[in-house]
């Protein structure tokens, strides 16, 4: 019969193709080829669209109505009148995909961590055990720092998987002070490969963090990495960033959109080979400082490519299989006990954390 081949603008790729011929059921299958691409919020009377990278980016109902022209023979507006179209009252963000801590009429921006419990509960325990060894030698063997940053990490893996929405963010900013080559970005790098790249990022840039465009930050994340991202000298965003540290909720802004607010699940971490990171106060509560120990750090030699080779997974992959580290140290954190467990309690005193408070004073 006749027909058309119309190829997708919204999020199928270059070679996804969608047949829009004249069958009878040509209507429920452009309804139903829409639905993949579109989601119309009710409260807002704006459009979530897939763009080409898979993530969904708003557009107004004028632009989304000229995307779907050339691909479908059924209008946006008949999409709309339809009782089958895709909708929601709203945009929320709860870090679970369990059932019971979502709202059927919200659309949630969760879209579930890389390397779930299902994905890793067969993992090697034995693989991530360098990689514990060298987060030990990290905190200087203080079993009390060790055990408080992985039962962090572990309630928040934790709280995301079992519907524990509480436990995922931490209230505490934790921070790697080293000299470079110490391997603090080994263990970030490792996290956020669990995570995965839609829940977290890495940043360098303060306008990033506390730019009027903190959508992509502020929006869905709950691991932010920030790397040599200093504004002790900023009283401004220093007192801004310690009230994100623990806030309920966060707003976030596109360029061109109206500001909104989602709930906050971030954790912050701090990587940097810098003698002051952050304004800690004396009586601050906030921050964990790791004044991390130095005997990797340096240029690189045969013994220390060896050492890091042992607890490094391949920086480019395709699968998560390709992540053994990574899968053991995620099925370590699932598997620790954490029921007890609350960061922003009994709080380890460092000597990074002492430093930092001497020089805020200064």
């Amino acid at each position: 019969g006749a027909g058309r081949w119309r190829q997708s603008a919204l999020g199928g790729g270059a070679n996804r193709r969608y047949w829009a011929g004249d069958p009878d059921d040509n209507y429920a299958r452009d309804i139903a080829f829409i639905n993949e691409r579109v989601v119309h919020l009710r409260e807002k009377s704006v459009f979530l669209c897939v763009d080409t990278s898979g993530e969904y980016e708003e557009l107004k109902l004028e632009e989304v109505r000229n995307n779907l022209r050339s691909l479908v023979a059924t209008s946006i507006d008949t999409w709309l009148a339809s009782t089958k179209h895709r909708n929601y009252a709203r945009d929320v963000f709860v870090p679970t995909l369990k059932p019971e801590c979502n709202n059927p009429d919200e659309f949630n921006w969760f879209r579930g961590l890389a390397i779930q419990y299902k994905d890793c509960r067969r993992a090697d325990p034995a693989a991530c055990r360098p990689l514990l060894d060298h987060i030990r030698m990290l905190v200087g063997n203080r079993r009390d720092v060790y055990d408080h940053i992985l039962d962090t990490w572990a309630r928040m893996l934790q709280g995301c998987e079992w519907g524990r929405v509480d436990w995922v963010k931490s209230c505490i900013a934790i921070i790697f002070l080293s000299k470079p080559g110490a391997g603090k970005g080994t263990i970030t790098r490792h996290n956020r490969n669990i995570i995965g790249p839609a829940h977290a990022t890495q940043l360098s840039n303060p306008r990033h963090l506390f730019g009027d465009f903190n959508e992509k930050t502020g929006r869905d994340k709950i691991w932010v990495e920030m790397d040599e991202l200093l504004w002790s000298g900023n009283h401004a965003h220093a007192a801004r960033f310690k009230n994100m540290i623990t806030e309920d909720t966060q707003e976030a802004e596109g360029k061109f959109k109206k500001e909104r607010t989602y709930r906050s699940a971030h954790n912050y971490i701090i990587t940097t080979n810098a003698e002051q990171a952050a304004q800690v106060d004396v009586d601050d509560r906030r921050f964990l400082v790791v004044d991390c120990d130095n005997q990797m750090a340096g240029r690189e030699t045969a013994e220390s490519r060896a050492y890091f080779a042992k607890i490094n997974d391949p920086k480019f992959f395709t699968s998560i299989n390709e992540l053994p580290i990574a899968l053991s140290f995620a099925r370590h954190l699932y598997e620790r006990h954490v029921e007890n467990f609350t960061p922003s309690v009994d709080l380890p005193q460092t000597r990074g954390t002492q430093q930092q408070k001497l020089q805020g004073l200064n």
